[in-house]
C-alpha cells in the first residue's frame, strides 16, 4: 500500500523531472507552434516525443524531432515497439470493451493510461474520463500524472494554453479550462448517474483493479464482473464512447481472469501482449538476435517484443532463472491460486458417444444442504468402469446443481436414476433424516418408485477434507466431465474455487458440488461393482480417451 510519504516523494519526483525535461520551445515562433500542434493530433508518437520526453525514452536523433514537424518518425525505430502502434489502435475503438493484458514495463500504463488520455483532453476528443482502480486512493495516484502534466509541463502550457481549471481542481478529481474532466473511482464506487455537465463518461480506464498477490474471492470476483457489465459499461455515452482494461495476465480464478475466460465476455475486445514472440527471422536484425541467441547456448526461435527496452537474451536468461514468475508475469501465462486444489488443467473431458462405447455401473449421491438455506442443492451421478491398463475410470454423467425446492432436487434424482440405473443413491445420514426424508416419502407415491437410499454417516472427517480427497482422481483423469451438460459448468467453477468459494447466502460459490461428487466416489468405494472391477488406489497414468476427448 502506498503511504502518504512515498506519495508525497512520487509527486516530488514526478515534477522535478517534468520540469527538467518538457522545457520550453527555444526560438519558438507561431508558425512553429501550429506545425507541432498539427503533426501531434494525428501522430501520437510524435505527440509523446515532443510534450512527454520524461517518459519516452528513444535514440537521439529523435528527441528534437519537434524542430521539424514535418520529419518522417518511424516509432520502431525510435525506440517504440512494434506493439505500441497496437495499443493506440486500441485506445480509438469505438463502442467495445477492450481488454489489454501485456506484459511488466510494456509501457501500457504510460501509453495508455497517461498519453492517450492527455492526447484526448487536450485535443478535446473526450469530455469525462473516469479512472477506476481497486480503491479510490490508488485511483486518484492514476489521475495525478495527468493533472501536474496540464500544471507544469512547459510544452503543453505553452501550446495548448492554460488547462489548469478552477471549477475542481483536486488530486483525482479536476475539470479543465476546456470543460474536459477527469476523476479517480474506487472499484466499490457506482459510475452509473455520473456525468460532467451533461457529458456521460466516454472514455473509461480500468487499471490496477486487483491485486494478483492477494487474489480475490470468488463472490468478490463475481460482484466486480457484475459491476463491469452492469454498471460500468452501462454509465457511457452511448453514441460514442471507449473503455480500457490495463492488466497483468497473472493468476487464475481473479477478476482478470474470469474477464478473459469466463462465461459471456466473447464480445469484449480481448489482447495479449507477451515479451517473447515468435522470432520469424524474416529481416537482418531477426537473424542478428537469433544468432546472438545460438552463441549464448539459447534457441533461436524467440525473439524480444521490445528489443530496445528489452534485449531478447536477457529475457531469456530470466526466464531460464525463475520460469515460475517469468512465465506469468512476462508471458501472460497465469498461474493457479497458491491454494488452489483443483488446478485448472487438472480437468479432463469425455464425450457421450465415448462413454456409450463401455459399460459402466453408476452411483448417484445427493446433498439436500441441510445446514444453510441459501447453499445449493445437488445431485450428482457417476460411472465406474475398468480400463485395459488395470485402473478406473469415473465419467460425471450428469449433475443438478440448483438453489430450487427439495420437490426440484427429487424430480432431478429420480431423473437421474432412471436413465442410468443408478445402483445406489447415497445422501449423508444428517441431511437425509433432517430435510429429505420425510419430503421423500411424501413424494413416493406420486413416482411409484423406491430409491436404493444409502445413508452416509460422517464421522469426524470434515466436508473440506471430503473434497480434498477426490483432487487426485480429477489431476490423474480418473474423474472426467461432460462439457454438453450444463451444471457441470458450476461444479467445475466450484471445484476450481476450493477452499475459498465461501457460502453461497454471503455472495460465494459454495462447495455443494464437489462434496456431492465426493460421496460418488465414497459409494464406489464401499460398493464396487460386485467385485467385478477392483478398486484401486489412484495410480498415475495416461489418458486412454482420443484427441478431443477433453
Amino acid at each position: 500500500m502506498l503511504t502518504q510519504k512515498d506519495f508525497e516523494k512520487q509527486y516530488s519526483e514526478l515534477m522535478q523531472r517534468i520540469q527538467k525535461q518538457a522545457t520550453p520551445f527555444p526560438n519558438d515562433s507561431a508558425e512553429k507552434k501550429r506545425a507541432r500542434i498539427a503533426r501531434a493530433k494525428v501522430d501520437k508518437f510524435f505527440f509523446c516525443i515532443t510534450y512527454l520526453p520524461h517518459y519516452c525514452e528513444t535514440k537521439e536523433e529523435y528527441r528534437t524531432i519537434w524542430k521539424t514537424p514535418d520529419a518522417p518518425l518511424d516509432p520502431i525505430d525510435a525506440g517504440f515497439s512494434p506493439i505500441h502502434p497496437e495499443f493506440f489502435k486500441i485506445a480509438e475503438l469505438p463502442n467495445i470493451f477492450s481488454i489489454v493484458a501485456a506484459f511488466r514495463e510494456s509501457a501500457k500504463d504510460t501509453l495508455l493510461g497517461k498519453a492517450d488520455p492527455l492526447h484526448k483532453l487536450l485535443f478535446a476528443e473526450r469530455w469525462f474520463v473516469p479512472i477506476i482502480a481497486k480503491t479510490q486512493d490508488k485511483a486518484e495516484t492514476k489521475c495525478v500524472p495527468i493533472k501536474l502534466e496540464l500544471e507544469i509541463n512547459e510544452r503543453i502550457k505553452n501550446d495548448f494554453g492554460k488547462l489548469q481549471g478552477s471549477v475542481s481542481w483536486e488530486f483525482g478529481d479536476f475539470i479543465t479550462t476546456t470543460g474536459r474532466k477527469v476523476k479517480g473511482y474506487g472499484r466499490e464506487q457506482s459510475l452509473r448517474g455520473e456525468e460532467n455537465f451533461g457529458h456521460r463518461p466516454d472514455h473509461i480506464i480500468l487499471n490496477d483493479i486487483d491485486d494478483p498477490t492477494k487474489p480475490d474471492s470468488p463472490a468478490l470476483v463475481q460482484k466486480f464482473i457484475d459491476s463491469v457489465k452492469q454498471d460500468i459499461l452501462k454509465a457511457v455515452n452511448s453514441p460514442h464512447w471507449s473503455a480500457l482494461l490495463l492488466c497483468n495476465f497473472t493468476v487464475k480464478g481473479n477478476i482478470i481472469d474470469e474477464l478473459m475466460t469466463g462465461k459471456y465476455t466473447s464480445h469484449f475486445n480481448k489482447r495479449i501482449f507477451r515479451a517473447l514472440v515468435e522470432n520469424p527471422l524474416a529481416t537482418k536484425d531477426d537473424r542478428a538476435i537469433a544468432k546472438k541467441c545460438r552463441e549464448a547456448g539459447f534457441t533461436d526461435s524467440e525473439k524480444s517484443a521490445w528489443e530496445f527496452r528489452h534485449p531478447t537474451l536477457k529475457l531469456l536468461q530470466d526466464r531460464k532463472n525463475d520460469p515460475e514468475t517469468f512465465q506469468p508475469e512476462m508471458q501472460m501465462m497465469p498461474r493457479s491460486r497458491r491454494d488452489q486444489k483443483f488446478k485448472d488443467h487438472y480437468f479432463r473431458f469425455h464425450t457421450r458417444e465415448q462413454l456409450a462405447a463401455r459399460t459402466y455401473t453408476n452411483y448417484t449421491f445427493v446433498d439436500p444442504s441441510a445446514n444453510d438455506a441459501g447453499d445449493y442443492k445437488a445431485v450428482i451421478t457417476v460411472g465406474v468402469a475398468g480400463l485395459p491398463d488395470g485402473t478406473i475410470h469415473i465419467p460425471v454423467r450428469r449433475a443438478w446443481i440448483q438453489q430450487g425446492p427439495i420437490d426440484e432436487m427429487i424430480d432431478a434424482t429420480y431423473r437421474q436414476r432412471r436413465e442410468f440405473h443408478s445402483k445406489l443413491v447415497g445422501v449423508e445420514t444428517n441431511g437425509f433424516q433432517i430435510l429429505l426424508k420425510r419430503e421423500y416419502m411424501r413424494l413416493q407415491k406420486k413416482y411409484k418408485e423406491l430409491l436404493p437410499f444409502f445413508e452416509v454417516v460422517h464421522t469426524g472427517e470434515s466436508k473440506e477434507s471430503r473434497i480434498e480427497r477426490i483432487v487426485p482422481f480429477v489431476k490423474e483423469g480418473i474423474i472426467t466431465f461432460d462439457q454438453s451438460d450444463p451444471d457441470q459448468e458450476l461444479l467445475i467453477r466450484q471445484c476450481k474455487a476450493f477452499p475459498q468459494g465461501g457460502q453461497v447466502s454471503a455472495g460465494g460459490l459454495g462447495d455443494d458440488g464437489p462434496d456431492t461428487l465426493a460421496g460418488c466416489v465414497e459409494l464406489i468405494e464401499k460398493f464396487p461393482h460386485a467385485g467385478e472391477v477392483a478398486y484401486e488406489s489412484v495410480s498415475k497414468r495416461e489418458a486412454v480417451f482420443e484427441k478431443g476427448a477433453w
